[in-house]
């Protein structure tokens, strides 16, 4: 019974020590902080492929890196994405960053964006845009914020717009067209 008494002492001491000690030092809350933000984990040089029922290609995205996080969302680095119509490229946008924010299932390409698409009667063009959507589920290009297109023969400023990623229509939202007059 004495050598249960002796063993409960040092546990009892041990036990007090490690509850009331302090271990670590100064926390720094910005460490702390950034601790709590780092990602889960990390893909290095993506490339995503996308393909519709049939199987045929409807989006590819590559990124630099892609971050995801705990709460769901992820961020990328140097992203490139392509709206496919099979082995065509309609659309080809590039933006530094990309975002999928929490609760979403859509990427934002955050500003500047750039890129290139054609018009419906295949002159290609060249896109400036503010921060993009590129939603799966709607399979669309997409957004509200100043776009400028600007091709050969016709320009065009307009607050936003929509596109499927095949290609096959371009929505432009408020917009102003300038057209060039041939000889």
């Amino acid at each position: 019974m004495k050598s249960r008494y002796w063993l409960g002492i040092p546990a009892l001491i041990l036990a007090v020590w490690l509850g009331l000690g302090d271990f670590h030092g100064d926390v720094d809350p910005a460490a702390e902080a950034a601790a709590a933000f780092a990602p889960r984990y990390r893909i290095e040089t993506l490339r995503l492929m996308r393909t519709d029922a049939e199987g045929v290609p409807a989006l590819e995205l590559r990124a630099a890196s892609a971050d995801y996080y705990d709460d769901g969302s992820a961020q990328l680095k140097m992203v490139a994405a392509r709206g496919l119509s099979g082995s065509a490229a309609p659309w080809q946008l590039t933006a530094p960053q990309g975002l999928v924010p929490v609760g979403q299932r859509r990427l934002k390409l955050l500003s500047p964006v750039a890129g290139t698409g054609q018009w419906p009667d295949g002159e290609r063009f060249q896109v400036e845009a503010q921060d993009v959507w590129v939603d799966d589920a709607a399979k669309q290009f997409e957004s509200a914020l100043p776009i400028r297109i600007s091709s050969e023969t016709r320009s065009a400023n307009a607050r936003g717009f929509k596109a499927p990623f095949d290609g096959h229509t371009l929505q432009l939202n408020s917009v102003e067209m300038r057209y060039a007059l041939r000889d």
